[in-house]
Formats: structure tokens, sequence, C-alpha cells
């Protein structure tokens, strides 16, 4: 994928060009999604006085016979000048049989970042990944830290301390990764949020687990599993990726210990930020089934991350029917293969 490069040469390259670059800007990612349909390449974008820019990796697929999508997930570090060099990159992409080359940007909604994409002939895109999320600055001192947490968290923290919860990181084995698919799958079930299937998660988890980027975490009551983490990690920031938890009787707020656990275990390690993932949209937090997430994860911090809108740069005429069909093609593809198409 990055020709004869070693996975630390172009690891380096991203976390050197990028801002605290999202994990699927690892060779680890580019290492799971092959064989998926997609095809990874690591593309060094320079300008014109020759310069390193931008290292993104990129991976294309067949859009359901409109030609191939070009797609630059969670891409960080982008200012306009770099548009410009992006817009330059996929002009060369024009031609053959190339559908789009879509990017979406892991950054905070900037009107002038945005502006800058339109001017150079960038159309907003459906974003395959989710818009809105809680990420836990872990600079500060672990005191300064759990004082940042909102009334609720810190009580159900106290709580768990008192509760005889344990905490512990342990090894992707076997044993552990059937106890956590049954959490998933039990979470699932229990809130109607989406999960990928079992092979899905077990290469994921496996690929980065073989990488140095995953750890798990599972906390027990009693000798009971009630609940477990996998986190990724890339550069100086980690991840929440998977999980579950099951509901017991006197309602432990395990979870809570278990985020708070793996906290303290990152910033230890010299982590500066955790994302936690996935919150329904500020303006509608009743909507759909993540109510009970959104209270969860603004517990730490109640402030969300609303990312960049995706972008899409027209390779062919095609590309017009793509971006107005996208959702109905996606959803296709899921009703008949069970799937979901990213």
């Amino acid at each position: 994928m990055t020709g004869s490069q070693s996975p630390e040469s172009w690891n380096d390259a991203v976390l050197r060009t990028q801002h605290h670059p999202h994990f699927m800007q690892s060779l680890a990612w580019a290492q799971f999604k092959t064989g998926s349909g997609w095809e990874p390449s690591g593309q060094h974008l320079t300008n014109a006085a020759g310069d390193e820019v931008l290292a993104v990796q990129e991976f294309t697929r067949p859009a359901f016979g409109l030609g191939n999508l070009i797609h630059a997930p969670r891409v960080s570090g982008i200012t306009p000048d770099k548009v410009k060099v992006l817009t330059e990159h996929a002009k060369k992409l024009r031609g053959g049989k190339n559908l789009a080359y879509k990017i979406e940007t892991y950054q905070q909604s900037d009107p002038e970042l945005i502006a800058a994409y339109k001017s150079n002939g960038w159309v907003e895109a459906y974003p395959s990944q989710y818009q809105w999320s809680v990420t836990v600055d872990l600079t500060p001192d672990e005191e300064t830290m759990f004082a940042n947490f909102g009334p609720k968290a810190r009580n159900h923290l106290r709580f768990a301390m008192k509760a005889d919860i344990e905490v512990n990181r342990v090894p992707f084995e076997e044993k552990n990764i059937v106890q956590l698919l049954e959490l998933v799958g039990g979470t699932k079930d229990r809130s109607g949020a989406f999960f990928r299937s079992e092979d899905y998660l077990r290469k994921a988890w496996g690929t980065f687990d073989e990488a140095g980027q995953a750890r798990l975490y599972m906390a027990h009551h009693e000798g009971t599993l009630i609940a477990a983490a996998v986190v990724f990690t890339f550069g100086k920031k980690a991840w929440y990726k998977d999980g579950g938890s099951i509901r017991t009787q006197k309602r432990l707020p395990a979870p809570h210990l278990m985020q708070w656990t793996i906290m303290r275990d990152l910033k230890a390690e010299g982590f500066e930020a955790y994302d936690l993932g996935n919150v329904p949209d500020p303006e509608n937090i009743t909507a759909g089934a993540m109510e009970g997430l959104w209270h969860f994860k603004t517990g730490f911090n109640s402030t969300v991350d609303t990312y960049m809108p995706a972008f899409e740069y027209p390779l062919n005429s095609k590309q017009k029917l793509w971006n107005k069909f996208e959702t109905k093609f996606l959803g296709l593809y899921s009703r008949l293969r069970k799937d979901y198409w990213y």
C-alpha cells in the first residue's frame, strides 16, 4: 500500500503532517480494510515547491457501476492552503473509471475551511462517519480532570469506587473476545444501536492489537462481567471503539469507572486526548436510541465536537447522480448484504 515503506515510516509521515490524526489514517486501518472491497493507498502530497504537505491515506472501491469512489476518511491537519494541494491531487485522478474523490475532515466545523473547499470546486457529500462526539482532554492533572466532569458523573464514579467494581486491562484472548461479543450483542439488542458483524469486529480488534494500537478493558462485580470496552490508539490520541454492558439490579455505574480507569491509564502513558465517540445531534438528542449515550458521554465533557461536513471533488459526470442518491444505494446494499458499505 505504501510501496517499500515500513509501517513506521508511513505512520510517522501521517503523524508529522496531520494533527492528532485518526486511527483510520494509520497503516493498521489499511491492513484491516485490505480484502474488504476497498483498496488502500498511501499518498504523499507536496506543494509546487516539492515540499511535503500532507500524507493522506485513501481507499478506492467501485461504486455501484458508476465508477470508482476514492475515499479519504478522517483526515486532519487541513488548512485552506492544504485544500488547494488536495484539489490539485484530485484533479490528477480525473478520467478513466474514477467517479469522485471524497474526504471526511476530522476537525471541528470551520466556516473558513468550508468556504475553501467550496471555492476550489468541492461539493458537500454524505458523511460515512459520525458527525458529533465528545473528547476528553488528558493533559490536566487527574484532580483537575475529575473536577471537570459533570456532577452526576462524579457522583456515579464515587459510588462505583465504593461498590467493589474491579476494572482491569486484559489481553485479547479468545475467552475474553467471546465475552466481549456477548456484551456487544446484548447492548445492540437492548439499545438498537448499530454494530458491525462479529467477523468485522474480530478482524478490527485483532489487526489493531497486533499493531500495538488496541487495548481491552473489563469490569467485574462479585465475579460477574458487567462491562467491557475496546480502545484504539494512534499517536497521542485514543478512541473508544466498541463495548457493551449489562443492566444490574443495583444499577451499578461500572461504565463510568471503566472509562475513568481508561483515561487514567492513557494519561499515565502520555496520551493527550480521548475521543469517546458518537453522540446524537446536539439539536435533537432524543431522536433515535442514543439519548442515554449523550448523557453518559457529556458527563465527562459537556462540550460536543461538531465535525466538518464531508466533501467530494467530481471526477466524472456521474458524480452528481452519486451525490444525490448515495444514501439510497447504501440503504439497498445494507438490506441485501446486512452490512455497511463503507
